[in-house]
């Protein structure tokens, strides 16, 4: 959201930022800048942001909706009064911000864009009461950017009157830059995942593929996971019986994490879900080809000139689709140039901006 607001500004927009930070007492060591009580709180943000922060303490869940609502609206109110009346509000998640969003839009008489990107909605499992909440919210937009087709579909499913339209996730300036268009694909074989280390990222998957690889071909590969969590031991383990030499890099700032990745013969992301990727962009930004899952968002943009999709689960596919890139070094390298264009004309922030704009009008 942060990095959609900079791109909207940086496109000459007068763009400012409202939230509510609700946070677990876990990330309370964690993130420094929501340290401490309750209150209003600014950001070291590139764009105005007026915001209040909070915590989730135990038996305040059926609190949390309406307090989230009375903040932003607070919190707008004091936008108001430090910058104007904006022209157009834009919220992110329909069952997040989206009703505050739409009770600011009828309370002040103006109207407001909702883009979906929650990993809820497109898997189900929503009360009735949250269908209707999040149906309201559709109905209501101006439009509604969902950031993949399938995405699309399940919005148009729940709410069948909504404007909708598909618009990607926006890739940093800075991402492309990073690329390393004279890069030695020869030498040695590096492949790179990135993610949070759940069971639902599937990076077991990813290991167990790389192992059934053939064995001079293993022996050649440097698997770099960047990420932290709750698998991460059991990954460790599965990986020291995998014969593939696999470092674990814990979490990284963005920019060494794309460092990395720009050393990628291949992305691998054998993800069980995701309502865009993200992760997979950057990848073709820097020019890497990605080997990834039928899971939702990858399908809407991953081609047979940019990378391999295969069914979430199959290990064998998986291994055969990684194997065939990783036969192919001549051929890939040859499509990277192709391939960061392609993100650039599908994700760069001039691309993505341009799309917003025309959904404010």
């Amino acid at each position: 959201m942060v990095e959609q607001c900079a791109a909207l500004r940086a496109a000459g927009l007068d763009v400012g930022l409202i939230f509510s930070r609700i946070q677990g007492l876990r990330s309370f060591k964690s993130d420094r800048a929501l340290r401490g009580l309750p209150g209003f709180v600014k950001l070291d943000l590139p764009i105005p942001a007026f915001g209040f922060k909070s915590w989730n303490v135990p038996g305040m869940n059926a609190l949390l909706p309406r307090l989230a609502m009375v903040m932003l609206r607070n919190r707008f109110a004091a936008y108001v009064k430090a910058r104007g009346r904006p022209d157009i509000l834009h919220a992110h998640v329909a069952l997040e911000s989206g009703p505050a969003a739409r009770k600011i839009a009828a309370e002040f008489g103006l109207r407001y864009v909702v883009t979906e990107h929650s990993t809820a909605i497109l898997n189900g499992g929503q009360t009735g009461t949250q269908l209707a909440v999040a149906r309201a919210v559709y109905r209501d937009a101006h439009c509604v950017i969902a950031v993949s087709k399938v995405l699309s579909d399940r919005i148009l499913d729940i709410c069948p009157d909504a404007n909708v339209r598909v618009i990607a996730n926006v890739v940093r300036d800075s991402v492309f830059s990073l690329r390393k268009p004279n890069r030695n694909m020869l030498d040695g074989i590096i492949v790179v995942s990135i993610g949070v280390l759940a069971s639902h990222k599937r990076f077991d998957d990813a290991i167990m593929a790389l192992s059934q690889l053939p064995i001079d071909m293993k022996g050649r590969i440097e698997h770099r996971i960047i990420g932290d969590g709750p698998e991460r031991a059991r990954l460790e383990a599965l990986a020291a019986r995998g014969g593939v030499r696999t470092k674990f890099y814990g979490n990284l700032t963005h920019v060494e994490a794309m460092r990395a990745l720009a050393d990628a013969r291949l992305f691998l992301h054998p993800s069980s879900y995701e309502t865009f990727g993200v992760v997979l962009a950057e990848a073709m930004a820097l020019g890497v080809p990605v080997v990834t899952t039928l899971c939702g968002g990858p399908e809407t943009f991953v081609t047979p000139e940019t990378g391999k999709l295969v069914p979430v689960g199959d290990i064998e596919a998986l291994r055969i689709a990684v194997q065939d890139v990783l036969d192919h070094p001549d051929l890939w390298t040859g499509r990277a140039g192709t391939i960061a264009q392609y993100a650039h004309d599908h994700f760069h922030e001039s691309s993505v901006t341009s799309a917003i704009r025309k959904t404010y009008q």
